[in-house]
C-alpha cells in the first residue's frame, strides 16, 4: 500500500456517552489512594482487533446496550476527578459517563494490520488526557472502528489513576462477556458516600516477538549500548500483586514496584548476569512512592513508567478475554502513555492457540516505548548481537 496519512484513512466520526443505567448517587465518590495519584500521568491504551466473523450484526445500539448494567458494577469509571478544599484529587460518581467514539475505515482489516505501522493502532484510540477542566474530562474512552471489509476494532484509553493493567483487562473483558449474556457481578467495591495535561515527548512503540521469556532481558543490555555511558544502570520492573483475586468490580493500583540496580557497566556484562539481577535483586519501592505522594508537600507529579528505564511484566494478564461472539480478538495492540523519557519495555503474553498461527507456545511478545530516536538504533542492535527483527 501507498504511503497514507494516517488521519485521512478515518471518517464519519462521532461522540456519544453512556452512562450507568440507574443513578449513583449524589453524595457518592471514590477516594484515590497515593498509589492510584502517582499513576495520575499514564494512560493504558489497547486496541482488540476482530473480523468481520466476530462482529457482524453487531450495530452500535447491540454495542451499547449491555454497557449501562456494567456500568452499574463499575460506576466509578464513569465519574469524574474533583478535589477536596486541600487539593486532593478524588472521583466523584456522578454518572457524567464513558465516552463513546464511533468511526469508519477507508481500507480493510488485513490491510490495515500488514501495514506495520505502529503509528497507526494510535488512531483506532482515543489520546485525550485528563484536564485542562477535570469536572468534564471522562476517564475512559471506547472507540469501535469499522473496517471496509466488515471487520471491527475496539479501542480502549484508561486513566491510569482508576487501576492497573489488570484491572482495566478485566474491565473490558467483563463487557464483552455480558454482551454474549453472562450476568454481571454485584459490585464489590461500592463508592464511599458521604491534573495538569502531561507534555508528550514523541516516543515510537516497536514490537518485538520472542520466542523465549529470557530474551526480554536483553532489552537493556541492548538500550546500554545505543546510550553508551548514561546507562542504564538502574531500571524500574512492575508485575502483578494480584495472585489468584477475584478483580470482579474492582478498581485498584496494586502492582509491586521495584527498582534493580546493577554494580557493573551493563553494556559490557554478560546476558546471565543481567538476568540474575532482574530475577533476584529487586528492591520494592511501592512504600516509598505512595509515601511521596502528598497534595500538601508541593512535589511535582510523579512519572513512575520511563524515569528509569521501565519493565512492565504483564504475563499473567488476559490481554485476548475480550470475546466477541465467542471469537478472541486476531491481534491486540497494548501501550502506555504519558511516559518518561528512559522508556518502557511491556512483556506481554504469547497470543493464545487458535487465534494466529504459530501461537500458543512458550514466547513473549514485548513492545518496546523509547524515544523516537533510539528505536531505529534498538532494531539495529537487536538484530545484529540477537537476530531479532
Amino acid at each position: 500500500m501507498t504511503c497514507v496519512d494516517p488521519e485521512k484513512l478515518l471518517h464519519g466520526i462521532k461522540i456519544s456517552s453512556v452512562v450507568p443505567a440507574t443513578v449513583t448517587g449524589e453524595t457518592a465518590i471514590h477516594e484515590l489512594c497515593n498509589m492510584d495519584l502517582a499513576m495520575k500521568l499514564h494512560y493504558l491504551k489497547a486496541v482488540y482487533y476482530y473480523k468481520k466473523e466476530a462482529v457482524e450484526g453487531l450495530d452500535i445500539y447491540a454495542i451499547k446496550k449491555p454497557m449501562f448494567k456494567w456500568l452499574e458494577v463499575y460506576c466509578t469509571v464513569s465519574g469524574r476527578i474533583r478535589r477536596t478544599d486541600s487539593g486532593r484529587p478524588f472521583i466523584k460518581c456522578n454518572d457524567s459517563g464513558v465516552r463513546i467514539v464511533e468511526a469508519q475505515c477507508h481500507v480493510a482489516l488485513d490491510e490495515w494490520l500488514d501495514m506495520k505501522d505502529g503509528s497507526l493502532h494510535k488512531q483506532l484510540v482515543s489520546n485525550k488526557v485528563l484536564g485542562p477542566e477535570l469536572h468534564f474530562s471522562p476517564l475512559v474512552y471506547l472507540q469501535f472502528t469499522k473496517f471496509k471489509c466488515g471487520g471491527m476494532s475496539v479501542g480502549i484509553s484508561w486513566a491510569h489513576v482508576l487501576g492497573d493493567p489488570f484491572i482495566a483487562s478485566r474491565f473490558i473483558s467483563m463487557w464483552g462477556q455480558h454482551l454474549a449474556g453472562s450476568p454481571l457481578p454485584q459490585s464489590i467495591q461500592l463508592p464511599i458516600t458521604n491534573a495538569r495535561k502531561p507534555e508528550k515527548p514523541r516516543h515510537v512503540t516497536a514490537k518485538l516477538a520472542l520466542g523465549e521469556t529470557g530474551r526480554a532481558h536483553r532489552g537493556p543490555l541492548c538500550l546500554a549500548k545505543i546510550r553508551g555511558q548514561r546507562g542504564p544502570k538502574i531500571v524500574t520492573v512492575c508485575r502483578n500483586n494480584y495472585l489468584d483475586k477475584d478483580l470482579a468490580g474492582t478498581l485498584s493500583n496494586d502492582q509491586m514496584i521495584s527498582t534493580v540496580e546493577a554494580d557493573f557497566h551493563v553494556a559490557k556484562g554478560e546476558l546471565s548476569e543481567l538476568a540474575t539481577l532482574i530475577a533476584a535483586g529487586k528492591k520494592n519501592e511501592s512504600k516509598e512512592i505512595e509515601a511521596m505522594v502528598d497534595s500538601d508537600t508541593g512535589l511535582p507529579d510523579l512519572i513512575i513508567y520511563g524515569a528509569n528505564l521501565t519493565f512492565i511484566n504483564l504475563e499473567g494478564i488476559d490481554l485476548y478475554g475480550l470475546e466477541l461472539k465467542g471469537q478472541k480478538p486476531v491481534s491486540v495492540y497494548f501501550a502506555i502513555d504519558g511516559i518518561g523519557d528512559e522508556g518502557v519495555v511491556l512483556v506481554l503474553p504469547e497470543p493464545p492457540q487458535g487465534v494466529t498461527a504459530g501461537d500458543g507456545g512458550d514466547g513473549r511478545k514485548v513492545t518496546v516505548i523509547l524515544p523516537e530516536n533510539e528505536v531505529l538504533q534498538l532494531r539495529e542492535a537487536l538484530e545484529k548481537d540477537w537476530c531479532i527483527t
